[in-house]
């Protein structure tokens, strides 16, 4: 019997961990691809000058100047995109949603 709640609470763990993993992962920016800067309220800089900043260009961007999307063009750019006061940087999958939600003006280089 305690063989067999073992294995279930194996089997639970295991399916536990995986949802878990399924429901961050898209949070990850890639190393290459669409990220997302996103700004807090106590973030003064609005995403959009932190990509300009790190010398990415801006695809899109919520009407509030929170959120951001630009392309990662290389391995360094992610780690520049925070030493230019990067409040978050995520997949832009995960962000992508969210622009939905509280509106989006389509920007270009600047």
């Amino acid at each position: 019997m305690a063989n067999q709640k073992r294995s279930t609470l194996l089997v639970l763990g295991y399916f536990a961990f995986a949802g878990v993993m399924v429901a961050v992962a898209p949070l990850f920016p890639p190393q290459h691809g669409q990220v997302a800067v996103i700004q807090g309220p106590w973030n003064t800089v609005p995403a959009e000058a932190v990509i300009a900043r790190a010398g990415g260009s801006i695809l899109s961007s919520s009407g509030n100047g929170r959120i951001a999307i630009t392309q990662s063009t290389d391995q360094d750019f992610i780690r520049r995109l925070y030493d230019e006061g990067a409040g978050f940087v995520s997949s832009a999958l995960a962000a992508q949603a969210c622009i939905r939600l509280i509106g989006i003006t389509g920007k270009t280089d600047r």
